[in-house]
This record gives structure tokens, sequence and C-alpha cells, in this order.
């Protein structure tokens, strides 16, 4: 079912000022993750150092890799704001994107998580599966 009625239910959509509030919030989320400044600067000055010996060097590499672990984090969390922000565009802001569920996301949830997409139990379903899998690696 979808959450903007496509069957006979017609669920209730959240309140148009937390809608307004979740948006304004997430776009000034993703413009910090992605101006150009902070750990975009940091890979690259990270990337271009060649001063020092072997073992400075070796430091310095080491740094870089924490560096790019620390980007990789920050371009994901940007594009599950993204997401958020599609979602809200599309009106299916704060609902389970599980096909198989769909139930309204609570608002609490939504302000400590605001791209959440799962609702809470289908959250933690969706975390054991992952978790499983990364020890499978």
């Amino acid at each position: 079912m979808s959450p903007t009625g496509g069957d006979a239910t017609v669920r209730e959509q959240h309140r148009p000022r937390f809608l307004t509030e979740m948006r304004t919030r997430l776009q000034g989320e993703v413009r910090t993750l992605t101006d150009g400044h902070g750990v975009v600067a940091m890979v690259r000055e990270a990337s271009t150092s060649t001063t020092g010996d072997w073992y400075d060097r070796a430091q310095e590499s080491q740094g870089v890799d924490v560096v790019f672990h620390v980007a990789n984090g920050v371009a994901e969390q940007a594009r599950d704001k993204g997401a958020a922000l599609d979602r809200l565009r599309g009106g299916t802001y704060g609902f389970c994107v599980n096909p198989a569920c769909g139930a309204k996301i609570p608002e609490q949830r939504l302000r400590a998580v605001p791209e959440a997409k799962f609702c809470t139990p289908c959250g933690d379903t969706h975390e054991r599966a992952a978790s499983a899998t990364r020890r499978r690696r």
C-alpha cells in the first residue's frame, strides 16, 4: 500500500509544518556536507603532500586512508539526506520504504534521524541483515 493512498485506505500524512521543518533541516545538512570545505578540503590537502622521508610519507599515507574513509562516510550521509529530500518532494517522506510495510514513521524518530527511511521494526530487521552480510565478508 502506498502512502499516497493507492488503495481504499488513505493514511494520515505528517503535518505540513513538520515537513517544512524537516526539509529546511535536511537542506542545511546536505549543504554543510557538500559545500567544498571541511572533509573535501582535507582530502585534497592530504592527497597532495609529497614532503619528508619514507617514514613521513608512510604516516601521511595512513592519514590519507583515514581521511578518505571519513570522506566516504560523509558522501554516504549526503546521499541519504538527498534521498530523504527526494522523498519529501515525492510525498513519501515519513513512510517506511519497505514495500511490505509502508508504515508512518513517528515524528520523534524523524527528528532524531531526519533521513530515516524505515520504521523502527523494519530498520532493525534491515540493520541485522546488513550486519550479517558485513560479518560474512
